[in-house]
């Protein structure tokens, strides 16, 4: 009769046999990093627009207030502009930490490392 650690480590084992294989380890990584991608820009789209069309508006609201001028363009072109394309990154960023985070508390990153140490 196995005890419980004993099942525990079977299944490790087990997993340490497919995701390290020869065969097998370097597709199922190159497989699980186009789903994390994948998974960061289409859940990271939405939030990505969201900034982008909240940034425009300001742009539209400061350049409606200012008169033309060098003021102006710098507030508009400069500070909101690229303050917004920088921040319009962060849900992508959060979403890839979290994503790798769940990959490393899995101890997948470790098994990962023996497959792709290998070539």
């Amino acid at each position: 009769m196995t005890t419980d650690l004993q099942q525990r480590l079977d299944w490790s084992d087990t997993i340490d046999q497919v995701v390290t294989s020869r065969l097998l380890g370097l597709p199922i990584f190159l497989g699980l990093m186009w789903l994390m991608f994948a998974l960061v820009f289409k859940l990271g789209a939405p939030p990505m627009e969201w900034i982008e069309a909240g940034f425009g508006w300001l742009a539209r609201v400061v350049s409606a207030a200012m008169p033309d001028g060098a003021l102006a363009s710098l507030l508009v072109d400069g500070i909101i502009g690229g303050v917004g394309g920088v921040l319009v990154f962060v849900p992508n960023i959060i979403l890839l930490f979290m994503a790798l985070a769940v990959l490393e508390d899995s101890g997948y990153m470790a098994r990962a490392a023996f497959v792709i140490d290998r070539p």
